[in-house]
Protein backbone atom coordinates (compact mmCIF):
# COMPACT_ATOMS: atom_id res chain seq x y z
CA UNK A 1 0.00 0.00 0.00
CA UNK A 2 1.38 3.39 -0.24
CA UNK A 3 1.60 5.93 2.03
CA UNK A 4 0.15 8.76 -0.30
CA UNK A 5 -3.71 6.96 -1.06
CA UNK A 6 -6.76 8.80 -0.03
CA UNK A 7 -5.85 11.52 -1.72
CA UNK A 8 -6.75 12.27 -5.45
CA UNK A 9 -4.75 13.06 -9.11
CA UNK A 10 -5.91 14.53 -12.13
CA UNK A 11 -6.88 11.17 -14.07
CA UNK A 12 -9.00 8.13 -12.62
CA UNK A 13 -6.38 5.63 -11.84
CA UNK A 14 -6.01 2.11 -10.43
CA UNK A 15 -1.85 1.89 -11.20
CA UNK A 16 0.26 1.25 -8.13
CA UNK A 17 2.86 3.75 -9.14
CA UNK A 18 0.35 6.77 -9.69
CA UNK A 19 0.80 9.17 -6.94
CA UNK A 20 -1.86 11.57 -5.90
CA UNK A 21 -1.22 15.23 -5.35
CA UNK A 22 -2.60 18.11 -3.01
CA UNK A 23 -3.43 20.50 -5.23
CA UNK A 24 -6.28 17.87 -7.03
CA UNK A 25 -7.10 16.72 -3.50
CA UNK A 26 -7.71 20.03 -2.17
CA UNK A 27 -10.06 20.78 -4.91
CA UNK A 28 -12.07 17.18 -4.67
CA UNK A 29 -11.67 18.42 -0.95
CA UNK A 30 -13.81 21.77 -1.78
CA UNK A 31 -16.12 19.79 -3.52
CA UNK A 32 -17.10 17.11 -1.22
CA UNK A 33 -17.26 19.91 1.45
CA UNK A 34 -20.36 21.11 -0.48
CA UNK A 35 -21.94 17.91 -1.46
CA UNK A 36 -21.73 17.18 2.47
CA UNK A 37 -23.21 20.88 3.46
CA UNK A 38 -27.04 21.12 4.17
CA UNK A 39 -29.28 22.09 2.02
CA UNK A 40 -29.98 26.04 2.79
CA UNK A 41 -32.83 28.59 1.61
CA UNK A 42 -31.54 30.80 -0.71
CA UNK A 43 -29.76 33.32 -0.11
CA UNK A 44 -28.13 31.32 2.44
CA UNK A 45 -25.78 29.28 0.03
CA UNK A 46 -25.89 25.78 0.84
CA UNK A 47 -24.76 22.11 -0.19
CA UNK A 48 -26.62 19.14 -1.26
CA UNK A 49 -26.64 17.27 2.23
CA UNK A 50 -25.42 14.58 0.47
CA UNK A 51 -23.79 11.46 2.65
CA UNK A 52 -19.75 11.53 1.97
CA UNK A 53 -19.08 7.65 2.73
CA UNK A 54 -16.11 6.95 5.88
CA UNK A 55 -14.48 5.36 3.51
CA UNK A 56 -13.26 8.40 1.86
CA UNK A 57 -12.92 10.55 4.73
CA UNK A 58 -10.55 7.70 6.23
CA UNK A 59 -8.93 7.83 2.88
CA UNK A 60 -8.17 11.44 3.29
CA UNK A 61 -7.24 11.57 6.43
CA UNK A 62 -4.44 8.90 5.27
CA UNK A 63 -3.49 11.29 2.94
CA UNK A 64 -3.30 14.42 4.98
CA UNK A 65 -0.93 12.64 7.47
CA UNK A 66 1.52 11.48 4.47
CA UNK A 67 1.35 15.17 2.49
CA UNK A 68 1.57 17.59 5.86
CA UNK A 69 5.11 18.15 6.43
CA UNK A 70 5.96 17.12 9.96
CA UNK A 71 8.78 19.02 11.12
CA UNK A 72 11.66 21.14 9.94
CA UNK A 73 10.92 24.66 9.08
CA UNK A 74 7.93 24.67 6.87
CA UNK A 75 6.34 22.25 9.39
CA UNK A 76 2.47 21.90 9.14
CA UNK A 77 2.84 23.31 5.58
CA UNK A 78 1.36 21.06 2.44
CA UNK A 79 3.89 18.99 -0.22
CA UNK A 80 2.72 18.80 -3.62
CA UNK A 81 2.93 15.17 -4.27
CA UNK A 82 5.17 12.24 -2.26
CA UNK A 83 7.04 14.93 -0.44
CA UNK A 84 8.75 16.91 -3.16
CA UNK A 85 9.45 20.47 -3.74
CA UNK A 86 8.83 22.85 -0.90
CA UNK A 87 5.60 23.38 0.58
CA UNK A 88 3.31 26.39 -0.33
CA UNK A 89 0.46 28.70 0.81
CA UNK A 90 -1.89 27.23 -1.86
CA UNK A 91 -1.48 23.60 -1.12
CA UNK A 92 -2.15 24.35 2.87
CA UNK A 93 -5.42 26.64 2.41
CA UNK A 94 -5.75 22.99 0.62
CA UNK A 95 -4.89 20.81 3.74
CA UNK A 96 -7.32 23.32 5.97
CA UNK A 97 -10.31 22.69 3.44
CA UNK A 98 -9.33 18.32 4.18
CA UNK A 99 -8.51 18.29 7.37
CA UNK A 100 -12.23 20.22 8.20
CA UNK A 101 -13.54 17.49 6.05
CA UNK A 102 -12.37 14.61 8.17
CA UNK A 103 -13.92 16.41 11.51
CA UNK A 104 -10.77 18.06 12.62
CA UNK A 105 -11.70 21.59 14.58
CA UNK A 106 -9.24 24.30 14.71
CA UNK A 107 -7.84 23.20 17.91
CA UNK A 108 -6.32 20.11 16.22
CA UNK A 109 -2.81 19.89 16.66
CA UNK A 110 -2.59 19.71 12.86
CA UNK A 111 -4.52 22.26 12.34
CA UNK A 112 -2.87 24.57 14.40
CA UNK A 113 0.47 23.72 12.54
CA UNK A 114 -0.88 24.78 9.25
CA UNK A 115 -1.72 27.59 11.22
CA UNK A 116 1.78 28.19 11.89
CA UNK A 117 2.91 27.72 8.55
CA UNK A 118 0.34 30.02 6.61
CA UNK A 119 1.46 33.04 9.31
CA UNK A 120 5.60 32.24 8.97
CA UNK A 121 4.68 32.67 4.92
CA UNK A 122 1.58 34.88 4.82
CA UNK A 123 3.94 37.84 3.53
CA UNK A 124 6.06 35.52 1.34
CA UNK A 125 5.58 36.57 -2.49
CA UNK A 126 4.72 34.42 -5.07
CA UNK A 127 7.21 33.38 -7.89
CA UNK A 128 5.35 30.73 -10.52
CA UNK A 129 6.86 27.43 -10.15
CA UNK A 130 9.36 26.14 -7.55
CA UNK A 131 11.54 27.56 -6.31
CA UNK A 132 10.35 30.00 -4.58
CA UNK A 133 6.59 29.47 -4.86
CA UNK A 134 5.50 29.75 -1.05
CA UNK A 135 3.19 32.95 -0.91
CA UNK A 136 0.05 34.05 -1.85
CA UNK A 137 1.01 37.70 -2.87
CA UNK A 138 2.20 38.64 -6.27
CA UNK A 139 5.84 40.06 -6.78
CA UNK A 140 6.09 43.51 -7.53
CA UNK A 141 3.72 44.71 -10.81
CA UNK A 142 2.09 41.61 -10.79
CA UNK A 143 -0.92 40.02 -9.32
CA UNK A 144 -1.51 38.28 -6.46
CA UNK A 145 -1.99 34.27 -6.19
CA UNK A 146 -5.95 34.18 -6.83
CA UNK A 147 -5.62 30.52 -6.21
CA UNK A 148 -3.92 30.37 -3.21
CA UNK A 149 -6.13 33.41 -1.74
CA UNK A 150 -9.39 31.02 -3.01
CA UNK A 151 -8.00 27.42 -1.36
CA UNK A 152 -7.21 29.70 2.17
CA UNK A 153 -10.17 31.08 1.91
CA UNK A 154 -12.15 28.14 1.66
CA UNK A 155 -10.13 26.15 4.53
CA UNK A 156 -10.80 29.27 6.58
CA UNK A 157 -14.37 29.06 6.37
CA UNK A 158 -14.55 25.54 6.81
CA UNK A 159 -13.32 25.90 10.14
CA UNK A 160 -14.73 29.03 11.18
CA UNK A 161 -11.47 31.04 11.07
CA UNK A 162 -11.85 34.83 11.03
CA UNK A 163 -8.45 34.91 11.89
CA UNK A 164 -5.38 32.99 10.86
CA UNK A 165 -2.89 33.06 13.69
CA UNK A 166 -3.91 36.93 14.65
CA UNK A 167 -4.14 38.02 10.73
CA UNK A 168 -7.20 39.62 8.71
CA UNK A 169 -7.06 36.99 5.99
CA UNK A 170 -9.97 38.12 4.83
CA UNK A 171 -9.15 41.99 4.61
CA UNK A 172 -5.15 40.84 3.35
CA UNK A 173 -7.43 39.27 0.33
CA UNK A 174 -9.57 41.83 -0.01
CA UNK A 175 -7.11 44.85 -0.30
CA UNK A 176 -4.90 42.82 -2.59
CA UNK A 177 -7.38 42.20 -5.03
CA UNK A 178 -9.70 45.76 -5.30
CA UNK A 179 -5.63 46.89 -5.14
CA UNK A 180 -5.53 45.21 -8.46
CA UNK A 181 -8.33 45.55 -9.62
CA UNK A 182 -8.46 46.96 -13.50
CA UNK A 183 -10.53 49.80 -14.03
CA UNK A 184 -13.18 48.61 -16.06
CA UNK A 185 -14.09 46.65 -12.53
CA UNK A 186 -12.39 42.88 -14.22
Amino acid sequence: MRADKGGWNYNPTSIPNEQADNSNSGFVAIALHFAETPLQSPPTPGGFGLTIPAFVKDGLNDWINYIQQNGGTDDGGSYYSDHDGVPNVLRTGSLLQEIALVGDTAATPRVQRAIDYLVLHWNDLNFGEDPGDEGWKGKPGEISNYLATFTVMQGALALGLQRIGGIDWYNDFADAIVGQQNLDGS
